[in-house]
């Protein structure tokens, strides 16, 4: 059975679906951005919001109307609608930015943020901006950006632009203030944004503020399954111990990423195994 047929077909498991969906962004071929987009509306709102990701990692502007829908149509999860908008952001075609423009109040703010970070995106290219940074040692520079990353008088564009160059750091300061921004409630999509920056670098210093996102059911949903994944990449014992123990969890979402994570842990493990 081939990627493309796979996405679609909700008798498989999730994990073997999600998988398809990896394959076919490494294709990057015109056929699997279509098929791609024929996952936008699957009733899975994780496949459906890792195919819109999936999406703006190629910036293929032949996603675009897709993405444009799911991005207009109320009836979709807000996830799924956040994830579009930010595909949209990142393939940047300047002909979206008034599209975009007509969601920053939309009724869900997971939308509505997305939307104003990607017009202030929008805008920064337009401006071209390259501005040069003081030379400054290492700790300032992540004193700096940790301010920056906890200041809530800020955009959200200017917060996220502290949290890359966090994780571009990789240092344990840097980890250790991203960690400390989930205390922020303020936005859902900003902690959501930490838990995969936290993924992304894999760090075990960050497991303990990881896990206390993932079990905390009051959370938003879309930051627990980050908090999951992100889990699933660092694979130390706790985190796939917890990782089981929701697999029942109630949010859809957040069960199905602990069963992607769980089931890439055991993939890439097995793949060391062999070659062992």
């Amino acid at each position: 059975m081939d990627a493309a047929s796979m996405i679609t077909r909700n008798d498989l498991p999730i994990a073997q679906r999600m998988r398809a969906v990896f394959e076919l962004k490494q294709l990057a071929t015109e056929a699997a951005v279509d098929a791609i987009c024929d996952g936008i509306r699957d009733e899975s709102v994780l496949l459906a919001h890792e195919c819109c990701y999936g999406l703006g990692q190629l910036m293929n502007p032949r996603a675009l109307p897709a993405l444009r829908n799911a991005l207009s149509d109320t009836s979709l999860h807000p996830v799924v609608r956040h994830e579009a908008a930010e595909a949209i952001g990142a393939i940047g075609d300047p002909s979206d930015r008034d599209f975009i423009a007509q969601f920053v109040d939309d009724p869900a703010v997971e939308v509505s943020e997305t939307c104003r970070i990607a017009l202030d995106l929008f805008a920064e290219r337009d401006a071209n901006q390259s501005t040069a940074q003081p030379d400054v040692g290492a700790s300032e520079r992540v004193r700096r950006w940790s301010e920056e990353l906890l200041d809530t008088r800020l955009p959200l564009f200017e917060r996220y632009k502290a949290m890359f160059a966090l994780r571009d750091d990789g240092s344990p300061a840097a980890v250790a203030a991203l960690c400390k921004s989930f205390a922020d409630r303020s936005s859902a999509l900003f902690r959501h944004e930490v838990a995969y920056v936290l993924g992304q670098l894999q760090d075990p210093l960050s497991r303990d503020a990881l896990l206390a996102v993932l079990q905390d059911s009051s959370e938003h949903e879309m930051v627990r399954h980050e908090a999951a994944e992100a889990l699933g990449a660092i694979a130390d014992s706790d985190a796939l111990g917890v990782l089981r123990t929701h697999l029942d969890d109630s949010d859809q979402i957040v069960k199905q990423s602990c069963e992607v994570a769980l089931d890439l842990y055991e993939y890439w493990n097995a793949d060391r195994e062999t070659a062992a």
